[in-house]
């Protein structure tokens, strides 16, 4: 007898299904059909593909009564950009650990996180700067 998989927790963030584009100019000068995703309109800023990878793991912190977003990155990083507005849309805290050196002139999550999450923190990284937002 076959048994059912429990449910997995998830919360839908994405606008989805996002279209197919086929590439009509491209497909013509390469003799083959060529399409593409169109994950650039989840709906949420920049998120692409990382939306739907979150909707299941804030889906299951959600399950488990988190409150707080924890994840790490580059002080670029699209992912942590992503935690950060998804934490904001749903009044949750975010802490990211952003690795590198904030230099003037430099566009960072850090910085864009000011305006968007409830609070978010950046980690001590390796070269020592640490700032709570």
């Amino acid at each position: 007898m076959a048994t059912s998989a429990p449910p997995i927790p998830r919360i839908e963030l994405a606008y989805a299904p996002t279209p197919l584009l086929k590439l009509e100019r491209l497909s013509a000068e390469l003799g083959t059909e060529l399409w593409v995703k169109r994950d650039d309109l989840t709906g949420l800023l920049e998120t692409g593909n990382k939306i739907r990878k979150l909707e299941f793991l804030i889906g299951e912190a959600l399950a488990q009564r988190a409150d707080t977003l924890i994840t790490c990155g580059t002080l670029q990083s699209n992912c942590c950009r992503t935690v950060a507005a998804v934490s904001a849309r749903l009044g949750m805290n975010a802490v990211l650990a952003l690795k590198g050196v904030l230099r003037p002139n430099t566009t960072a999550t850090c910085s864009w996180t000011e305006c968007s999450a409830p609070r978010c923190a950046t980690a001590p990284t390796p070269s020592g700067r640490t700032s709570t937002r």
